[in-house]
């Protein structure tokens, strides 16, 4: 993993954490969700920053990775639960 890739999947989780909290951030009960969302998305950056600054071989990033997969794909879980949950019938006359 060279500077530029690294740069550019920072960037993009930077990118992809801000839409998500500009997109759920008015809805109340995805607060918690959010939090929790923002907050992995943290430690990930921190993580592969710092796997990154000190040089680790490529089997850390595995981990690291993995990790995420399993923080977004039980965060997705969550948050569709969550929809469900809190969605309301619409009526038959609107459209879709």
């Amino acid at each position: 993993m060279n500077d530029r890739n690294l740069i550019a999947l920072l960037v993009l989780l930077i990118v992809v954490t801000a839409t998500v909290w500009f997109r759920y951030r008015h809805l109340p009960w995805a607060r918690s969700w959010l939090i929790r969302h923002l907050i992995g998305n943290f430690v990930l950056i921190v993580g592969l920053f710092a796997a990154w600054r000190y040089d680790l071989p490529l089997s850390y990033y595995l981990p690291i990775m993995v990790g995420a997969f399993a923080m977004w794909t039980w965060g997705t879980w969550k948050l569709r639960h969550a929809v469900r949950k809190n969605e309301v019938p619409r009526p038959p006359s609107l459209p879709d």
